[in-house]
């Protein structure tokens, strides 16, 4: 009975140690499965991280992935013909005469570049009309030209050659070559509020111009700053009182292009439209030029043109 005991306390002890290392195998590969697991998840999650934000949403459809993976890959072809439509009728009020400018600018060239890095236009087609009921002979023209022009981010430069039709006597015709060019930027704060509707953005818009023309043998140049707060945005018509100042400089000494000008007004636009209210004081570097205080009302269109 002692001798079946002792037999069966050693088979026991031995079944328990045999059940204790099978035990500590399944552990240890559970364990190293775990391990396994959890490494497969942080190098996806590190995978994930190093992948643009817009892939992480499509982490269980990878083809969905790679799709849009090749088309975000793919660059966007840049247009072959780029250029621009504006047009703009003003009605001014000074002290002794009123004038109702209007005038009418479309370019229109073909983009040789195959890359984003720039735009060269060549050749372009320009039209560029000016009208005025006032015996004003510079605001009485007509020009069409063609030309070559590179534009950069903010900077564009450009020559061309074309024949300018005078409307008025004492206007000049004939044809003419040019250089010029012209930088515009347009800086935005974030807005001032969470109100869609009264955003209270404020920004400012930066703008110099030169030209240099053969006809009349004269260097013109002009700058502008403007300020200006959104105050309303209603289904993309915004309503923005700004103020702005301008001067202008020529190597002619003509009257109208040698001044100084400060302004405020609103702006009311809609996408390629806007309207402006504008009053403002205007002050000549020369005495046979306009000074004086001025109300105006201008509409303009402007409209950016791609084809692909």
């Amino acid at each position: 009975m002692a001798l079946k005991n002792v037999t069966e306390r050693k088979i026991s002890k031995e079944s328990n140690k045999k059940g204790l290392i099978e035990y500590l195998k399944t552990k240890k590969d559970a364990i190293k499965k775990g391990a396994a697991l959890t490494l497969a998840t942080v190098s996806t999650a590190t995978l994930l991280y190093a992948t643009p934000p817009k892939l992480h949403a499509q982490e269980a459809k990878p083809k969905e992935v790679a799709a849009e993976t090749k088309t975000e890959q793919k660059e966007e072809k840049p247009a072959r013909f780029m250029g621009t439509l504006y047009a703009e009728g003003d009605a001014f009020w000074w002290p002794d005469f009123n004038e109702h400018p209007i005038s009418l600018n479309a370019m229109l060239g073909y983009n040789i570049l195959k890359n984003k890095e720039g735009n060269l236009l060549l050749p372009y087609v320009r039209i560029n009309v000016k009208a005025n009921k006032s015996e004003f002979y510079w605001d009485n023209r007509a020009d069409i030209s063609i030309g070559a022009a590179y534009r950069k981010g903010p900077f564009i430069v450009g020559i061309e050659g074309g024949y300018r039709e005078s409307f008025k006597k004492e206007g000049k015709d004939g044809g003419f070559g040019k250089a010029w060019g012209a930088f515009w930027n347009k800086a935005e704060a974030k807005p001032l509020t969470k109100d869609a509707t009264f955003p209270l953005t404020t920004g400012s818009i930066q703008y110099a111009e030169f030209e240099a023309n053969t006809l009349t043998r004269n260097l013109t140049g002009n700058a502008r700053l403007d300020g200006y707060v959104t105050v309303v945005n209603v289904k993309g018509v915004k309503v923005e009182p700004y103020i702005a100042g301008k001067v202008a400089y020529d190597t002619k000494a003509y009257p109208w292009e040698r001044y100084a000008q400060g302004s405020g007004g609103l702006k009311i636009s809609k996408g390629p439209l806007a309207l402006f209210l504008e009053t403002g004081y205007k002050n000549s570097f020369k005495k046979e030029g306009l000074d004086g205080h001025y109300n105006a009302v201008m509409l303009g269109i402007w409209i950016p043109l791609s084809i692909k």
